[in-house]
C-alpha cells in the first residue's frame, strides 16, 4: 500500500505544523465544514413521479413539439411530417452470407 493520505495531506495544507498537528488541524477542519455543496444539482420531485419532466410536452422543442397540440396530445401522422420512403426492404438480399455490399444497400 501506499503512504496514509491524512499526512500527506497535513504536509501540504499545514507545512509549519508538526505531522501530528496537521492531521489534527485537517481533521477538525473537515469536521467543521458544511461537508460538499451541491451546486448545479436538478432538484428532486416532490410528487414521486420521475417521469413528470419526460412526458412534459411544454418542454419539447423543434420537431418534437410539432408532434403534439397545445393541450399536450399527440396529433399523430399530421404531426410527422415525414412520410414513407419505401417497402423498408432491400430486394436483392434473401438471407444469408452477403457478398456484395449492393446487395444490403439501396440505390437513390
Amino acid at each position: 500500500a501506499g503512504p496514509a493520505p491524512l499526512p500527506l495531506l497535513a504536509e501540504r495544507m499545514f507545512p509549519k505544523l508538526t505531522v501530528i498537528e496537521g492531521v489534527e488541524a485537517v481533521v477538525d477542519k473537515i469536521l467543521k465544514s458544511q461537508g460538499p455543496s451541491r451546486t448545479n444539482v436538478t432538484e428532486t420531485t416532490t410528487d414521486g413521479n420521475v417521469y413528470s419532466k419526460l412526458t412534459d410536452t411544454t418542454a419539447y422543442t423543434g420537431m418534437y413539439a410539432e408532434r403534439f397540440n397545445a393541450d399536450g396530445t399527440g396529433r399523430g401522422a399530421a404531426g410527422n411530417d415525414v412520410g414513407g420512403k419505401g417497402s423498408g426492404s432491400v430486394p436483392q438480399y434473401r438471407g444469408g452470407n452477403v457478398k456484395d455490399l449492393s446487395q444490403i444497400v439501396r440505390n437513390g
